[in-house]
């Protein structure tokens, strides 16, 4: 926030990109705005964040870009009796690859700590105002393993 406030940034700015600025006070939207897609896909986890704090995960939050040791977009939901998190990698393309998206989806829960792989695609026609109709896709034992900790028989 400190670097916030030195960088300029106004409060309404602090509050909307608070988890999105980079340790040199950058906002991570700066370096994505000048395209199109990397703009609708940011859009789209912020989306997907504002939804999971409004539905009692007070603390998700947008994930730091880190490139080729990405750990999926949305970080900050965890069990919590195990403490094992959730990694949430968002999309929001016309042209889908689910099995693409999940296999990277996994190897980014990997480098979370072996955290639950859950990739989030948004629904075809669906505005923010519908997010909750977002897809989730998942492999059926990660489901299974869901289920048994929700007591579900």
């Amino acid at each position: 926030m400190t670097q916030m406030l030195q960088r300029g940034f106004t409060l309404s700015q602090m509050e909307q990109y608070g988890d999105s600025v980079k340790p040199n006070g950058l906002l991570l939207e700066s370096y994505t705005m000048g395209n199109k897609h990397k703009a609708k896909g940011t859009s789209f986890e912020t989306a997907i964040k504002e939804h999971l704090i409004s539905k009692d995960f007070p603390n998700a939050r947008r994930a730091v870009l880190a490139g080729e040791n990405d750990t999926g977009d949305i970080h900050g939901v965890q069990n919590q009796t195990t403490s094992r998190e959730v990694c949430f990698q968002c999309k929001n393309q016309k042209k889908w690859d689910l099995s693409g998206w999940l296999d990277a989806t996994i190897e980014q829960a990997k480098r979370l700590k072996n955290a639950l792989p859950v990739l989030v695609v948004k629904r075809p026609g669906k505005g923010t105002k519908s997010i909750g109709d977002s897809y989730i896709v998942m492999r059926l034992d990660d489901f299974v393993e869901l289920l048994k900790e929700a007591k579900y028989m």
